[in-house]
């Protein structure tokens, strides 16, 4: 996902960089320049690629809003 989408994925990105990141992004499900700053500045906080893309690395990477808290969606399987 990426700049030009829309959709409520973008929405509820949004929402999560809002929460977890302390942006202030317009919530309107449009992935435009703002959003695409504001998810290069959370992938630059969690140390992964910035390219402003919403791809795999960055779904497992970034916090997301859970209820009133922020986790990480992607759960590493442990072997033991």
């Amino acid at each position: 996902m990426a700049q030009g989408a829309y959709s409520s994925a973008v929405r509820q990105l949004q929402l999560s960089l809002n929460h977890c990141y302390g942006e202030s992004l317009v919530v309107d499900s449009d992935f435009g320049p703002a959003t695409a700053a504001a998810l290069r500045r959370a992938q630059a906080i969690e140390g992964i690629t910035v390219d402003g893309i919403y791809g795999p690395q960055t779904r497992n990477a970034i916090r997301f809003t859970i209820g009133n808290a922020c986790d990480k969606v992607y759960q590493p399987v442990t072997v033991t």
